[in-house]
């Protein structure tokens, strides 16, 4: 099994990388990370890579620019354009794409948009693609620190405040990237959920953690961009994996992580 991959720099595309070198051997993983100053060096980095890789026997694709600060939207229209210069190469091998949830309506952001895009041009180009829509990735694996989950803030005491109703869906990424493999080796195509299905208030995991967050009211002038909708998974939508033991609980989660 070959597959090459995209965003293995990033924290899920680094347990993705992780997950696959256990299974297949870490020489089985096609790392790509090309020059990101332009979509045309991007390109020419991707011409030299493939030249110098067997064909792939699988493409996941995870890789984007995330950073909704970022000061340029040409970022996120490369977001785009580059799922399409990876699909249209790879046509001929199962290709899976991890989205985000924050593609969901309401698209709120650059980043869910340039998601959403990227989603809408692979399923109406290409009926076997797979679409997986992680939920809230959470936990830390392999040495790496999720530095921007909401629990991870919560133990660590960063969160200062939060709306209510801010329900998520919290799925560890250890989680995540079983379901990743799972579609991999069954080679399923369609649209999925990595996510459990349940959702959890932020005051819920503030209260295991015995932190203090402030509730601030949704219509609040003075906040009124972090505003945000309840997001949980489809239970139509969730990958039929058969899990023994179920997902790691992000509330037993945060209580162990308080803990330590």
């Amino acid at each position: 099994m070959k597959v090459f991959l995209t965003g293995h720099r990033g924290y899920i595309g680094s347990h993705i990388d992780w997950g696959l070198s256990a299974r297949y051997g870490a020489e089985s993983v096609q790392r790509f990370y090309g020059d990101r100053s332009s979509l045309t060096n991007w390109r020419i980095d991707l011409e030299k890579f493939i030249a110098t890789h067997p064909p792939p026997d699988a493409v996941i694709h995870c890789g984007a620019e995330s950073k909704v600060s970022c000061k340029s939207h040409d970022a996120f229209i490369w977001n785009y354009k580059a799922t399409q210069v990876l699909s249209t190469h790879f046509r001929d091998v199962p290709f899976i794409y991890l989205s985000s949830c924050t593609a969901l309506e309401p698209v709120t952001t650059f980043y869910g948009w340039s998601k959403r895009a990227s989603s809408d041009w692979l399923e109406a180009t290409r009926p076997d693609v797979t679409l997986l829509i992680p939920y809230n990735v959470f936990g830390d694996e392999v040495g790496r620190r999720s530095e921007h989950s909401i629990p991870a803030k919560i133990v660590r005491g960063e969160l200062q405040f939060t709306y209510r109703p801010w329900m998520r869906d919290y799925i560890h990424v250890k989680d995540a990237v079983d379901k990743i493999l799972y579609v991999l080796a069954n080679k399923l195509s369609g649209t999925y959920d990595l996510g459990t299905g349940e959702g959890v208030e932020v005051t819920e995991l503030a209260k295991l953690a015995e932190r203090e967050v402030e509730i601030i009211d949704p219509t609040h002038p003075k906040y009124p961009e972090f505003g945000e909708t309840p997001r949980i998974a489809r239970k139509d939508k969730i990958i039929p994996y058969p899990s023994s033991g179920g997902y790691i609980d992000v509330k037993s989660w945060t209580e162990e992580q308080t803990r330590c």
